[in-house]
């Protein structure tokens, strides 16, 4: 957990890249490397046609395949020079080449030259570039030049090809960016439909700076949570369970007793007003002790059990109420010799509570106070009034001799949510010396 912990704090705290940023530099990454590849093929089907297709060899022998089909073609149709339209048809049908015709320095038929006849050209120029074979015609023999520029047609589909390959190149790149950001998705989805099957062992997958990134560091996030709120439930069950079996078994303890001595009051065996004024004594401190339990476990489920305590406010005059509630405790402690200091507010004030709600704040206060304060320095209460709320401040000095393991702050939890259950809260500040509760309760000035 402290790794996964570790991880979503590192995605949370980088650099983040989005995934639109992410896709722009694949898409552009991708461009610039078909445009490569496309240069570095055209490169090449340029070198293939320079090297192979054009070498002297191989242009010999197409021009050989050429003349030869065009000496059938002459012999088939007993075409003569003169005869322009024949010689015509043959070059239409003929792709990629040019028909020349040559006799004694004088071109008598040139395709290239919308088939011209009887000029002067230099043979010898002609000669020193292409190949020349004499073919007999009707009308006579001729030297006969075919030029083959095939080449162009071959270089044209070649470039197809690699701008083809090129653009499949770009397509496969980005389709498998967007296959890898499906992945993701999809490895979190089923890692999720875990969570859902309450298979919270696994692992959240975190990778990378994006949006999904972080949404699997949320949901971390939430799978750590559940972990805590099982963990915290199942430990409260535990401890549920131990406090009802330990409650059954105390309890069982004093009722015992009490059932005793109520037993013996009932009866006429007393001797003396003093003996019953004992019975009494002892009778009162079993109660007591089994209200205490009562509180305990009150306390104990209120906080663990997740449930709200039915609260029912209305409006009370806070200083006669506080005054009225604070009394009680304060004759109860003068009689254990404990001091007070109060300072009550001076503003009339209206404050909305549920007197009962009020009355096991308080108890847990004081219990704590009876517990843990030291009797020889003054219980200092202080209440004010600022800006819409009332403040009630109870400090204590600590005793010395408190048993500091005997503390479950089960009794502070129970006053933090009551007081927020009534719009209110509840805090506390410790020092060596000194404990402080602050209550705080929303408050208006009274009409």
């Amino acid at each position: 957990m402290e790794r996964d912990t570790r991880l979503t704090k590192d995605v949370r705290s980088g650099k983040n890249i989005s995934l639109n940023l992410k896709l722009a530099i694949v898409i552009i990454c991708a461009v610039i490397g078909a445009v490569i590849q496309f240069c570095i093929n055209e490169y090449l089907c340029e070198l293939y046609i320079e090297k192979v297709y054009m070498s002297d060899s191989a242009v010999l022998e197409r021009d050989r395949e050429n003349i030869s089909d065009f000496i059938d073609y002459v012999s088939e149709n007993d075409i003569s020079v003169k005869n322009m339209t024949g010689l015509t048809d043959w070059q239409e049908n003929a792709n990629y080449m040019d028909l020349i015709i040559f006799k004694n320095d004088h071109i008598v038929f040139d395709a290239m030259d919308e088939g011209s006849y009887e000029y002067e050209a230099d043979e010898e120029y002609y000669r020193q570039y292409y190949n020349f074979f004499p073919v007999r015609f009707k009308d006579g023999t001729y030297d006969v030049c075919i030029i083959d520029y095939s080449e162009a047609r071959i270089l044209n589909a070649l470039m197809l090809v690699c701008f083809l390959i090129s653009f499949v190149t770009l397509i496969v790149v980005i389709i498998a960016y967007n296959s890898s950001q499906m992945k993701r998705i999809i490895t979190l989805t089923n890692e999720v439909d875990e969570i859902e099957a309450y298979k919270l062992d696994g692992t959240i997958t975190i990778k990378g700076r994006d949006e999904i990134a972080h949404l699997a560091a949320d949901i971390d996030d939430m799978r750590n949570r559940i972990i805590e709120q099982l963990t915290r439930e199942q430990k409260a069950w535990q401890a549920n369970s131990e406090l009802v079996t330990s409650l059954a078994h105390d309890i069982r303890t004093p009722l015992t007793v009490l059932s005793g001595y109520l037993e013996l009051l009932m009866h006429d065996d007393i001797k003396s007003e003093a003996e019953r004024d004992a019975y009494i004594r002892l009778c009162s401190e079993k109660a007591e002790q089994l209200k205490s339990m009562s509180d305990r476990m009150f306390n104990f489920f209120f906080v663990y059990s997740g449930n709200d305590y039915q609260v029912s406010l209305e409006e009370y005059d806070a200083k006669t109420l506080l005054d009225q509630m604070l009394l009680e405790y304060v004759v109860l402690f003068d009689e254990k010799g404990f001091t007070f200091s109060h300072k009550g507010i001076e503003e009339e004030i209206i404050i909305s509570v549920d007197t009962d709600c009020m009355k096991r704040l308080m108890d847990n206060i004081f219990s704590n106070i009876d517990k843990y304060a030291d009797m020889e320095k003054p219980i200092i209460i202080e209440e004010t009034f600022d800006r819409g709320e009332l403040h009630i401040k109870i400090r204590n000095a600590i005793s010395k001799d408190r048993n500091k393991s005997v503390s479950t702050r089960v009794g502070i939890k129970t006053c933090r949510k009551l007081a927020g259950q009534m719009g209110g809260s509840l805090r506390t500040e410790e020092s060596n010396k000194y404990y402080m509760v602050h209550l705080v309760l929303p408050a208006k000035i009274k009409n």
